[in-house]
């Protein structure tokens, strides 16, 4: 297995929309950003090139011979004591790095299965939404309301306008379907969703909108969609 060798830093500036930009030194030189740092966990874009690098950058962040823990305390201005871990996203793939992960072997193996399940998720929800297979899963799949108590109010706003209301419990389904069936969170398919049940629709802005407005209000997870 390939030992992590300790990342040397240098803090460069504070570009706000991208994040605080560090320089890498060295033989592995490029830049990645720091988004946001909650309790010891860093989130990071990177722009690093191959993940094989990347996995051995991030991995000597966590390295005792470091000095990323020194430069992040300087972008933050003394305000960070200690990195717990390391979140970044290559691909798609989110991937969190830990003192007990930080190999970069490990980092790699570990992205390489999470993309696979990615890759393989991807083509479940194409088979899903062919016409013949979502008209199967709206039917068999039953719609949660937030309060049963709403069914009246509902009901009422279909005799108003049908294809909205119809559009909005397609969609609802379709993502109750692959939440359950697949753990995955409904941020992450909106869209995806809308498109999929879209084809039965003539699809607008102003329908993609105001069925979101009802399912934020109706929908058991409407919630959701307002992250």
């Amino acid at each position: 297995m390939e030992n992590k060798k300790a990342t040397q830093v240098q803090f460069w500036m504070d570009l706000q929309t991208m994040g605080k930009a560090f320089w890498v030194e060295g033989t592995q030189k490029g830049r990645f950003f720091v988004k946001s740092v909650e309790a010891g966990k860093v989130f990071i874009h990177t722009e690093l090139g191959s993940m094989r690098k990347t996995a051995q950058i991030m991995a000597g962040c966590l390295a005792e011979e470091s000095n990323f823990l020194a430069e992040l305390a300087k972008a933050y201005e003394g305000k960070i004591e200690k990195v717990e871990s390391i979140c970044f996203k290559m691909e798609n793939v989110t991937v969190f790095v830990t003192q007990q992960t930080a190999e970069p072997e490990s980092i790699l193996e570990e992205w390489k299965y999470q993309r696979a399940k990615v890759e393989n998720l991807a083509c479940l929800m194409r088979e899903d939404s062919q016409a013949e297979n979502i008209r199967f899963i709206i039917e068999e799949t039953s719609f949660l309301w937030r309060n049963p108590q709403d069914i009246e109010k509902w009901e009422e706003i279909r005799s108003r306008d049908s294809d909205l209301v119809e559009f909005a419990e397609y969609w609802a389904k379709l993502m109750q379907y692959w939440k359950e069936q697949y753990t995955v969170k409904i941020s992450t398919i909106e869209k995806k969703a809308s498109i999929a049940v879209g084809q039965f629709f003539k699809m607008n802005s102003s329908l993609y909108c105001c069925a979101r407005d009802l399912l934020i209000a109706y929908w058991h997870y409407g919630d959701m969609l307002k992250l």
